[in-house]
């Protein structure tokens, strides 16, 4: 019999076969359009539909079937080692070493690795979400990756990421960083995020080859002053600067030829303002300025569309 759900069915889970499935799974920087939601309690059954259903992208979510917890590796994948391609795992304290034998693997998604996971394992890999841990391995050499988030970044730089040459997205989520070295060389980059990164102080490591970045958004970095490279993103449309050091001007979206929107968050003060550099830009909102609020924005600025 099918396990008791937790959670009831909603508006990103369906039920079909019997199984349940994530909706909506699919966009610009996904694969497929649904991900089946492994069944802790029917792992035989699950993993003869997988190989019937040529099944290629699944979920393990503790969330959704009870007794997750019983569950102490994922050897039960070995049958689909080769069939699967997309893998979210939502689950701490449980082994997930077979992860090295998904060889075909093109997206990898998971919270914690207390085990060796080597990134050379999957060569068409080209998407990658993880919290940061020294198991983690050979992340330099995973040349095929387009879209990468992190959490707990603990390296003290970015030059790990320097041979990535085709990443287009990448986003970092509490680092000790103290400036993007390593940034520079990636001229496919569209969009970086940097959140929580508390001791970085200068935007230095962009470069002109970062011309191609059109979302860029730093936040919670209140040692942040420098901002002279931001003049690289000569092309970026929207620019986010949350919780930065203060800024004595903003001078700098002079340099921005297609700024659409631009924001400084009010825990950022800013001495001088140009009001014919920001006449431009379709979305202004300097937070910070005078202790006033600088600009013409409908709606929440952190809450707008990307």
């Amino acid at each position: 019999m099918p396990s008791k759900l937790i959670y009831p069915l909603n508006d990103i889970v369906e039920k079909k076969d019997g199984f349940l499935f994530f909706k909506g799974h699919n966009d610009k920087y996904t694969f497929y359009d649904k991900s089946l939601l492994i069944d802790c309690n029917r792992i035989n059954k699950t993993i003869d539909y997988i190989i019937k259903k040529g099944i290629k992208s699944i979920t393990i979510n503790a969330a959704y079937y009870e007794n997750w917890g019983k569950v102490i590796d994922l050897n039960f994948l070995k049958p689909v080692s080769k069939i699967i391609e997309d893998i979210t795992i939502s689950q701490k304290n449980i082994n997930f070493s077979i992860l090295n034998e998904l060889e075909n693997l093109k997206l990898l998604s998971f919270d914690e690795a207390a085990q060796a996971i080597d990134l050379c394992n999957f060569r068409q890999l080209k998407i990658l979400s993880y919290d940061y841990s020294k198991n983690i391995i050979n992340l330099d050499k995973s040349e095929n990756l387009e879209w990468v988030s992190i959490s707990n970044y603990k390296k003290t730089d970015l030059i790990e990421f320097s041979n990535l040459k085709k990443l287009k997205f990448l986003h970092i989520y509490g680092t000790p960083i103290k400036n993007l070295n390593g940034i520079g060389e990636l001229e496919n980059l569209e969009d970086f995020e940097i959140e929580s990164g508390r001791k970085l102080e200068t935007l230095d490591g962009l470069s002109e080859k970062n011309k191609n970045i059109l979302f860029f958004s730093i936040d919670k970095a209140k040692n942040l002053n420098n901002l002279n490279s931001i003049k690289y993103l000569s092309n970026v449309e929207k620019v986010f600067l949350m919780k930065v050091g203060n800024l004595d001007n903003i001078d700098f979206v002079k340099y921005f030829n297609n700024i659409i929107i631009f924001c400084v968050g009010n825990r950022t003060k800013v001495e001088h303002i140009d009001e014919n550099l920001l006449s431009k830009i379709k979305k202004v909102s300097v937070n910070g300025y005078k202790g006033n609020n600088y600009g013409v924005w409908t709606g929440n600025p952190c809450t707008v569309e990307f």
